[in-house]
């Protein structure tokens, strides 16, 4: 060996390789080699965004090199979540997934190659990893502990092929996955308490079990996380007709836009919880020039821009190579300032419109509403079809929308109500958690559309606090009113008729007489019915 031709230095290593590799050659090596070109060109745009470099791409494998801990981690995280995209539209056992690993030790360059133990360790931590998961040697954790908001969850020392002393270990722990660490599990989070950590303030959700708990206050029903939720793009499939576009339009100006408030990567509508966490450690520390496009779930950040106007176009650019095709990418923010024109999408809180969950009726024609329209029935037969973490949504106006893809059930959620809120200007209703229809539909009458409870102002402020109160009860509950303007609410715990009655006999006591008809059954306006 040529001495002269080695140098010794301390690097930081990542490793990573596909679970399943010869199995899936087997099945289609031309499709598997073709997507591992391409998945490693994914691999060499975060690798350069954190100023590093590939060093060997033998077999399956992907052997990088940074200065950092804290870059070789970041891209680690980003890679992992851009595959999570990438790998939603292949069928599950044709996905290419990869466990990576990442140490911190002694190498030795030749040639541009890295030899030693640093590099062997990241090979033996890729393969304690979990498929799509990332595991660190102590030394990377020691690093970016207090430098970045992650949780690691420790794993002890490991013994390892052909390192002779056990390694310690740390796995980044998914936030949704960690009710499945045993109780002996150490979690640590970088910068911040375990407490501290908090989900979404609207939704906690289980994808495995329905565990109800009742927020009489507010009408929402919390799940705690306690499964991994398998991934798949994020997107929100959408039909119906444009018949009430105008109508959407007429009710903007109730909303103030976004534009020119200060940018709050946790607020950031349409991505997953993991993305805005992107934007706050990738977006926020950035000095300079800088900007933030977005279409959907998909993002796009400048980095190290000359000046604004570059800024900006590299964030589009880079937002159009993960958008998916239906989706246009718009400036979301320049510099810590929004820019994106449009009111912030609501999810309702409380009343007839809030996400409640518990199960009505499994996912069918006769359960979901709107199904008179043939591309709904489309609409429908394609989500029967997909597997879960999905969720089906009701606009204002009777457009039925849903949403899959990466992240939690509650990403799902929040992102296909605000996709549907920012389409209409309205907030929308959650239909269906996975196979679970999680809201009464009428049988008696056929639904219209969805009551707008800020547009119910001929009521008075009593009056509409009774289809809050019902709704916060899980009862049913009915609107009645005649031509002059009488109402008449009925509820009812025992049945959708009960509360028809009630409303309907409420109504012709305050003198409304046989002209009373019923407009609205729970969170739908209603065919007037007699």
């Amino acid at each position: 060996m040529d001495e002269a031709r080695l140098r010794r230095k301390i690097a930081v290593i990542m490793a990573a390789d596909v679970c399943g590799y010869s199995r899936l050659v087997a099945e289609d090596e031309d499709g598997t080699l073709k997507r591992l070109m391409e998945y490693r060109e994914l691999f060499a745009e975060f690798v350069s965004r954190g100023r590093g470099r590939i060093f060997n791409t033998a077999g399956d494998a992907v052997l990088a090199e940074f200065d950092s801990a804290v870059e070789a981690v970041r891209a680690a995280m980003d890679i992992q979540e851009a595959l999570k995209a990438r790998n939603a539209p292949v069928p599950e056992p044709r996905r290419m997934i990869f466990r990576i690993g990442v140490s911190l030790g002694d190498v030795v360059e030749r040639d541009g190659d890295l030899l030693g133990d640093g590099v062997n360790i990241a090979a033996r931590l890729q393969g304690l990893a979990m498929p799509g998961g990332i595991c660190v040697s102590r030394a990377v954790q020691e690093q970016v502990v207090n430098k970045v908001s992650i949780l690691f969850r420790d794993i002890g020392a490991q013994s390892v092929k052909n390192i002779p002393q056990p390694v310690h270990a740390f796995v980044i722990a998914d936030p949704p996955a960690l009710g499945d660490a045993p109780p002996a599990t150490k979690l640590e989070l970088a910068g911040r308490s375990v407490k501290a950590r908090r989900l979404s303030p609207v939704l906690k959700i289980s994808a495995a079990v329905l565990a109800f708990v009742l927020l009489l206050g507010g009408a929402v029903l919390v799940f705690n996380a306690r499964s991994r939720i398998s991934s798949q793009s994020g997107g929100l499939a959408t039909t119906g007709t444009n018949s009430t576009d105008d109508a959407a339009k007429a009710s903007t100006a109730a909303w103030a836009s976004l534009a020119g408030t200060p940018l709050k990567p946790m607020e950031v509508p349409f991505v997953t919880h993991d993305t805005q966490q992107i934007i706050q450690r990738q977006y926020m520390t950035q000095m300079g020039p800088k900007a933030l496009a977005i279409a959907g779930a998909a993002i796009g950040m400048s980095r190290n821009a000359a000046d604004e106007e570059a800024a900006k176009q590299e964030a589009l650019a880079q937002c159009e190579t993960h958008a998916i095709a239906s989706r246009k990418c718009e400036l979301f923010a320049v510099g810590n300032t929004i820019v994106w024109d449009h009111p912030a999408p609501r999810i309702a809180k409380e009343g007839p419109l809030a996400p409640r969950f518990v199960k009505m009726a499994t996912v069918g024609e006769d359960s979901v509403p709107f199904m008179s329209d043939e591309a709904h029935k489309k609409i429908l037969d394609e989500y029967m079809k997909m597997s879960s973490p999905k969720a089906m949504v009701a606009g204002p106006y009777g457009r039925l929308d849903y949403a899959m893809g990466a992240g939690s059930t509650d990403d799902i959620i929040r992102r296909a109500l605000q996709m549907c809120a920012d389409r209409a200007h309205l907030p929308c209703l959650l239909v269906a958690v996975g196979d679970d229809v999680v809201t009464r539909v009428p049988q008696t009458m056929p639904p219209q559309g969805l009551v707008n409870m800020e547009g119910q102002n001929v009521l008075p402020a009593s009056a509409r606090q009774e289809p809050m109160k019902a709704a916060a009860e899980n009862s049913w509950y009915a609107l009645a009113r005649d031509a002059g303007g009488t109402f008449g609410i009925g509820t009812s715990s025992i049945g959708e008729k009960e509360a028809i009655n009630a409303a309907l006999a409420e109504c012709r006591s305050k003198g409304g007489g046989t002209g009373c008809t019923i407009s609205a059954i729970g969170p739908f306006m209603v065919k007037p019915k007699s």
